[in-house]
């Protein structure tokens, strides 16, 4: 049996010991940042988006005009709010453009409001013509910045969102539809006399 000599013990301590506590020292500021820079991801997440559900009521929130000045979603006095994602570049979005403005025209007396949120860079040069093309009489309103988007999580257009007038999501509808279906006119029918 080999003992160890009070000088290895010594030596051996003075070697051993600083490497443990600087392993100890590192592990722990490194769940330190993780535990921080996961934090700090989750805030952000929950200030800048959400997770829209049908259900879910949104927080108030800004719309600009692509022609005019800003304006609060409680400020507009629809009863039942469709907000339409869309750009001149998506084809699909345009397709759907028609039914959208038909269907503006058979209930905006019942207060049914269709709200344009436009994606495009530079709204200024593609909305005119769009509005004109289609015979656009809804409110359009642009998203430059993202906001809006980043808002409500949109990662793909055409994205509508029906709202009630306390900003309540009632239905979530990706991609292209036909907004004169019969269904439709139900659902919305229902909405109105709730």
């Amino acid at each position: 049996m080999t003992t160890l000599t009070p000088q290895f013990k010594q030596s051996f301590l003075k070697v051993l010991l600083p490497i443990f506590f600087l392993t100890l020292v590192i592990g722990l500021a490194l769940q330190s940042i993780q535990f921080f820079l996961s934090s700090q991801g989750t805030s952000a997440n929950h200030r800048h988006s959400m997770d829209i559900q049908v259900g879910n009521q949104l927080p108030d929130f800004s719309l600009s005009p692509w022609n005019g000045k800003e304006i609060q979603v409680s400020d507009l006095k629809g009863r039942i709010l469709i907000l339409n994602f869309w750009a001149a570049w998506c084809g699909a979005c345009l397709e759907e453009m028609p039914s959208l403005v038909e269907l503006e025209k058979k209930y905006r007396k019942q207060g049914v409001l269709v709200l344009g949120i436009n994606l495009d860079d530079n709204p200024e040069s593609v909305v005119p013509k769009i509005l004109k093309k289609y015979g656009i009489q809804f409110p359009v309103f642009k998203d430059t910045e993202g906001k809006i988007s980043e808002l409500l999580n949109v990662h793909a257009i055409p994205l509508t969102v029906v709202l009630n007038q306390d900003r309540k999501i009632l239905l979530i509808q990706n991609g292209s539809q036909n907004w004169n279906s019969h269904h439709f006119h139900l659902e919305l029918e229902r909405w109105l006399s709730e």
